[in-house]
């Protein structure tokens, strides 16, 4: 089965990805979901990175996403996909749905495979802590550097994920 091989040789190249990260401080996080699953991919405290990997049948399209959470009432922001800019009360709230909250998507009609990225996205930050510079939590994640694929036996996903714990003051 070609697709199968495929799969395979795709893995492998996202193992070997796992021990050279994008930018310091990250960590590559590898998944395979099972069609039409949820998974935590990462967590810091107030915000998390989830995949979901959905086969739709009705108008025969598997998508995958990497998708923003946050536990704050207040505050959280993001850059990909979706965007939540904290402009005029735009956040990322408890109750958003993941189809709004992307940060990295793709998608490929059923039965066939696809390998990419989705650069320049992205992150998620809960700002509800600025006033304690040192109680910021955030995500920030490598677009460049991702892979997402889809087959038939489910979705991969390869980030480079980096936690933000607090901004330091930097003298002049």
């Amino acid at each position: 089965m070609k697709t199968k091989r495929v799969g395979l040789l795709a893995l492998l190249f996202c193992s070997m990805l796992s021990s050279s990260v994008a930018f310091a401080g990250a960590k590559r996080v590898n998944a395979h979901m099972a069609f039409d699953t949820d998974v935590l991919i990462i967590s810091n405290k107030t915000v998390s990175f989830r995949g979901e990997c959905i086969l739709d049948d009705d108008d025969g399209t598997t998508r995958m996403r990497l998708y923003a959470t946050t536990t704050s009432a207040t505050g959280t922001v993001t850059d990909g996909s979706d965007d939540f800019d904290g402009n005029e009360g735009n956040f990322l709230l408890p109750t958003t749905l993941p189809e709004d909250a992307e940060i990295l998507r793709s998608s490929v009609t059923m039965g066939e495979v696809r390998w990419g990225n989705d650069i320049d996205e992205g992150f998620v930050l809960d700002t509800s802590g600025l006033a304690d510079k040192n109680k910021v939590r955030g995500l920030a994640v490598d677009g460049e550097s991702a892979i997402l694929g889809m087959t038939d036996d489910g979705c991969y996903i390869s980030v480079a994920v980096e936690k933000i714990n607090k901004f330091k003051t930097k003298k002049r």
